[in-house]
Formats: structure tokens, C-alpha cells, sequence
């Protein structure tokens, strides 16, 4: 089964000078501002693609880093976007 997920619709985001910055109101009352991979990330989530598809990306655009290490740190930073309730699975 594939993972997917969605963008909170209830929270506010922009993309800034290519990285995205996102207004958290429900939570925390703060905002985060998100490194470019980050912000990779985020944004192949508002374009519908799931797990796999956003790993792929990475592996790609960013090839001088390990898969193995592109596989973990997208773990790590979904399962902190699902804490944060910043995205729900879909």
C-alpha cells in the first residue's frame, strides 16, 4: 500500500525566495520555516506525490547523499510534519 499523505488545509503556507514557510495556528501558534530539502518535500506533498515518489525525487536531486540517509531523514521529518499535524495521512 502506498503512503500518501496531505497539507493540513487548515494551516497557512507560502513559498518564499524557494523555501516554504508555514503559518501553524492550530498547534503551536508559530511558524516554520523549512530548509530546501524541507521545503522539497512539503512541496512534492501539495502535488500529490506519496512516499516513494518523494524518495525517488530526493535520491535525484540530491545524489551526493547516501540513499540510505535520504530515506531516514524523510522518515524523520514525516513523522514530524504528522505530529505537528502539519499533514495527515490520505
Amino acid at each position: 500500500m502506498k503512503e500518501s499523505y496531505k497539507i493540513n488545509a487548515e494551516l497557512s503556507w507560502r513559498e518564499v525566495d524557494g523555501q516554504i514557510l508555514i503559518l501553524d495556528t492550530i498547534e503551536t501558534e508559530s511558524a516554520h520555516e523549512l530548509n530546501p530539502m524541507a521545503s522539497l518535500i512539503f512541496d512534492l506533498i501539495s502535488q500529490g506525490f506519496d512516499k516513494s515518489g518523494i524518495e525517488e525525487e530526493l535520491i535525484q536531486t540530491y545524489q551526493e547523499v547516501k540513499p540510505e540517509e535520504i530515506k531516514s531523514d524523510l522518515n524523520l521529518f514525516l513523522g514530524s510534519l504528522l505530529e505537528k499535524k502539519i499533514i495527515t495521512p490520505s
